[in-house]
């Protein structure tokens, strides 16, 4: 990783006219991990991703970047291009000492020679993430912990502070409620639910539901397994990740990994990777407010009706479409929210 003069080593791939687009999706589950990219598009496909302190947009040689080009900004090559299957064959390495302690945005930029004018693409959208070096996990081990100094228990719900204000729907909070069974709840009491429907989730306290079902990360991994684990990360006063890793469904060993990170802006990302078996996925604003039935792999850019929500019900594993997708809600002002998925 290095820095580069702004505008001079970047142009030199970024000429002509806006053309095909890549898939980029980022994950961070855990504040030791390594940021895991995942991306798809033509085969071969020289790659480089873009990271900064600040977003753009941003106009350089008739290309709109995600990143600002701030004096920050960093140019990664990859090691390798896009395999056979379109998809990444090597990681990209974010050095710490450059980008640790800070929220980033990355974007990724490649040359195609079957696209369009100068056969350069970018990624469909710049990527929101914090640096993992950034993060604290709370608890001795950075997991969720119950009304025992244990790890949160099978149908366990427990107050998280969020060391920030966050405002949903237009209200400020600074605490949620953590269910163990994948659900977020603003207020300061929830009972933990297993039974995961859209119509139970339309009658419930302001909630998110990141990956709702019937969750039970009690069961104890062997020493120096991650897994079946509800993790907290946080940056004080930035941002405030929510994951479920790896966690069984009870009674099975089918796993679960979703996510849920709150910024301080407003904004709200929910990312999932394996969800086996059937799960519902959505937001409400409130109690009875009713909620929009949608097709979540579908909905590209929309707006969601203000003061409501959405929800959609996956009844089996083989019907979940989202592993490896991240829908972005940015709040549009008016009580509701832009969406955005990855």
């Amino acid at each position: 990783m290095k820095r580069l003069a702004i505008g001079v080593s970047l142009a030199m791939f970024c000429a002509g006219p806006a053309c095909a687009q890549l898939s980029l999706g980022c994950t961070t589950l855990r504040s030791s991990g390594a940021v895991t990219l995942t991306a798809s598009g033509s085969p071969g496909t020289p790659l480089w991703l873009l990271a900064d302190q600040a977003a753009g947009p941003t106009a350089l040689a008739g290309h709109v970047l995600g990143v600002a080009l701030s004096p920050a900004f960093v140019l990664i090559e990859s090691p390798a291009p896009l395999d056979a299957n379109g998809g990444l064959s090597a990681p990209f390495s974010l050095d710490a000492a450059v980008l640790s302690r800070t929220q980033i945005y990355l974007q990724l930029a490649g040359l195609d020679a079957t696209a369009p004018g100068d056969g350069v693409v970018l990624s469909n959208t710049e990527h929101r993430v914090v640096h993992p070096h950034a993060l604290t996990g709370l608890g001795a081990n950075g997991y969720m912990t119950g009304t025992s100094p244990a790890a949160l228990g099978n149908d366990e719900v427990s107050s998280l502070s969020l060391g920030m204000n966050f405002q949903y729907f237009g209200v400020d909070f600074t605490a949620v409620m953590v269910d163990s069974n994948g659900l977020v709840t603003f207020g300061s009491s929830a009972s933990s639910d297993p039974a995961a429907s859209s119509a139970s989730l339309a009658n419930k306290t302001a909630s998110i539901a990141v990956a709702w079902a019937d969750l039970d990360p009690s069961v104890l991994m062997p020493v120096g397994d991650n897994r079946n684990r509800i993790y907290v990360d946080q940056e004080s006063g930035q941002s405030c990740r929510i994951s479920w890793h790896q966690v069984q469904r009870s009674g099975s060993a089918a796993e679960t990994t979703a996510s849920c990170t709150l910024w301080a802006d407003g904004s709200i990302v929910l990312e999932w990777g394996v969800v086996d078996g059937p799960v519902t996925v959505g937001l409400n604003a409130l109690a009875g407010a009713g909620l929009s039935l949608v097709d979540i792999s579908a909905s590209g850019n929309n707006v969601l009706p203000s003061m409501s929500g959405f929800a959609e019900a996956f009844p089996s594993a083989a019907s979940f479409d989202l592993a490896g997708s991240i829908l972005s809600l940015h709040p549009d002002g008016l009580g509701g929210y832009w969406t955005r998925l990855n």
